[in-house]
């Protein structure tokens, strides 16, 4: 009977999610817009304040939207932007050369997930086992 309850006990803790929060990882969770295309083009606006605002000390920044759980992760080290655009389905993309320069023109220029591969210069292979993220992609 007790062995019965340990394995209860040790499946229900190893069941849990506990949000683990990766400590190099900058994370910023906004609300999401009304459409799609805003909410992509806002996440980008948030990522660069987000980025710049930043004492640069964190290896990876992100914005994740809060209910829908879409990330935009930027790695600086290596100027790589990351894109998930549904939780659980991984990583839709990802784009070199990323600098804040970059990271700001694609807000001012309203792109979205559909446009960044026509605008944006595509990392192949990608490097995405290598992102950190406070996410789920």
């Amino acid at each position: 009977m007790k062995s019965y309850c340990i394995l209860f006990l040790i499946f229900a803790l190893v069941s849990c999610d506990f949000n683990r929060i990766d400590p190099s990882v900058d994370t910023l969770r906004i609300e999401p817009l009304f459409s799609i295309d805003e909410r992509e083009v806002d996440m980008a606006v948030q990522l660069y304040h987000h980025y710049t605002q930043s004492d640069k000390s964190k290896e990876f920044y992100e914005v994740i939207v809060e209910r829908t759980g879409a990330i935009l992760n930027y790695w600086p080290e290596k100027q790589l932007l990351t894109v998930c655009a549904n939780p659980g389905s991984n990583w839709l993309g990802q784009y070199k050369e990323i600098d804040t320069t970059k990271l700001k023109w694609i807000g001012d220029n309203k792109i979205n997930f559909s446009q960044y591969r026509d605008s944006l210069m595509i990392n192949r292979p990608t490097d995405t086992r290598f992102v950190k993220t406070n996410g789920n992609p």
